[in-house]
């Protein structure tokens, strides 16, 4: 073993291992060893390794063992590609997760929309949909108690009381829109509810409805 005289490492010793390599050590006494910038220089050329803070072309480096869980982590992670994906579970106790359309099942993810989504504004209309009825000879009843820009209007039914019945108008505040002709040209030939589907929602302002004789409404939505 070759030692380096103490003032020339400040307290280290290095010992030749006889294959190119050496071991750097200490003998620890009294107070700290501060370690700095350190070469150590092959024995079979000027080539050094250097060890500290900074770039270096011939910096040490570190091997870990064939079998330590970090090289054995890197070789599964060096593995993944199209057919073999990182095994990380979506659901809780299911391996992948179904894709393509189907029936719910245990692998199929859920998605919930956020509170403010249009989907759910739009949802929430339809589940606190409402009726209002209007009789006969009404004009431009408001559905509602006010009405207002907004307001969804499902459907209308429409209820002939006579084979010459009114004809029947919604109106987006001011816009009209015709609903029923009525049986005054051309007489009914029965007396049966008329469901008409609609699905609006109204830019203008309030929904109203306009009936004419012997026709009355049932207006199926959310009003204001």
């Amino acid at each position: 073993m070759t030692d380096v005289p103490n003032h020339a490492l400040n307290g280290l010793k290095m010992k030749d291992n006889g294959d190119g390599t050496f071991t750097l050590y200490a003998i620890l006494e009294t107070g700290d060893i501060n370690l700095g910038a350190v070469e150590l220089k092959n024995d079979s050329d000027d080539t050094r390794a250097k060890v500290g803070a900074g770039v270096a072309t011939n910096g040490l480096r570190t091997v870990s063992a064939s079998d330590s869980p970090d090289v054995v982590s890197l070789a599964i992670m060096d593995d993944w590609d199209e057919s073999d994906r990182v095994k990380a579970n979506l659901i809780v106790g299911q391996a992948g997760i179904a894709a393509g359309a189907g029936a719910v099942g245990a692998t199929v993810p859920r998605v919930t929309l956020g509170s403010d989504d249009p989907a759910v504004a739009a949802l929430g209309k339809l589940a606190s949909s409402e009726y209002e009825t209007v009789a006969a000879s009404q004009t431009a009843q408001a559905l509602g108690a006010t009405g207002a820009i907004g307001d969804f209007i499902k459907g209308a039914l429409i209820v002939p009381e006579a084979a010459a019945a009114g004809a029947v108008t919604l109106l987006d505040n001011a816009i009209s829109i015709p609903l029923y002709a009525g049986g005054a040209v051309t007489p009914l030939t029965e007396l049966k509810p008329i469901w008409v589907p609609l699905g609006m929602v109204s830019v203008s302002g309030a929904w109203k409805i306009t009936t004419g004789a012997n026709v009355s409404v049932i207006a199926v939505g959310d009003f204001t």
